[in-house]
């Protein structure tokens, strides 16, 4: 378990400090309207950034990475 909690945090690392807030809205439940408002950035921004995280994580979609930044996720979704 805190192997785990060591790659993801390493993992977390590679994302920049704006993605580890679009991220870390995510897994609050934020949409992207409600991101963008509270970043004061366009919807579209947050969906780029959003696209960067997926990739940089290898994690297919929002929900997975909800999961893997409230630390209920072992896979990253991508993996079947």
């Amino acid at each position: 378990a805190q192997a785990e909690a060591i790659k993801k945090t390493n993992n977390l690392r590679q994302l920049t400090p704006r993605e580890q807030e679009v991220a870390a809205l995510v897994g609050s439940g934020a949409s992207n309207k409600q991101i963008a408002r509270t970043l004061d950035i366009s919807d579209r921004t947050v969906k780029a950034h959003l696209t960067t995280v997926f990739q940089k994580l290898s994690i297919a979609d929002r929900l997975h990475l909800a999961l893997y930044v409230n630390g209920s996720e072992k896979g990253h979704g991508n993996e079947n």
